[in-house]
């Protein structure tokens, strides 16, 4: 192993790493014996890798985490207004419908009329919102560093799920 000793033991926050094989907490007190009886008192802490890696990425994981909870809120937000606005507009409907009924059209021609209209606003909507969500992912992910600001697998999904929920509405 290769180890590292800065040149005086008076460095604040000063770290050793060492790699070790075999039982890492039996290395861990071997190490801890063998500094403390070197330098008395100059070791405050000792921790596994996977502890120091766990605690500086549970900054970024709770902003993955907060960022996800909020994007599916989101999308509650946008099926459930889709929904409504749907349902209400085909309620508007229900005069001229009947009408339509009255005069010959069967239920499947205006169950496919109306299918036909909302797809076509749904799909409006898709547009306009894909176009603007490329857009910021392009300027976001100016600040990103490890993940990419464009997710195809995230877009699609987005657009199955408007289009369903218009679809049931």
């Amino acid at each position: 192993s290769l180890v590292y000793f800065p040149a005086t033991t008076r460095t604040a926050q000063t770290k050793l790493v060492f790699r070790v094989k075999g039982d890492a907490e039996a290395a861990r007190q071997a190490i801890d014996r063998s500094l403390a009886s070197a330098i008395p008192g100059s070791v405050d802490k000792i921790h596994r890798m996977q502890e120091q890696v766990a605690g500086r990425m549970y900054p970024f994981r709770l902003t993955s985490w907060i960022s996800t909870v909020l994007g599916a809120l989101a999308l509650l937000l946008t099926i459930s207004g889709i929904y409504g606005v749907i349902a209400y507009l085909v309620e508007q409907r229900t005069k001229e419908m009947g009408i339509r009924k009255a005069l010959g059209a069967t239920g499947f021609t205006m169950v496919m009329m109306v299918i036909r209209q909302s797809v076509r606003l749904a799909l409006t909507g898709i547009v306009i919102g894909a176009a603007f969500s490329l857009v910021i992912s392009h300027l976001l992910s100016s600040a990103l560093v490890v993940v990419q600001g464009f997710d195809p697998g995230a877009f699609l999904l987005g657009i199955t799920v408007v289009l369903a929920a218009c679809l049931l509405a």
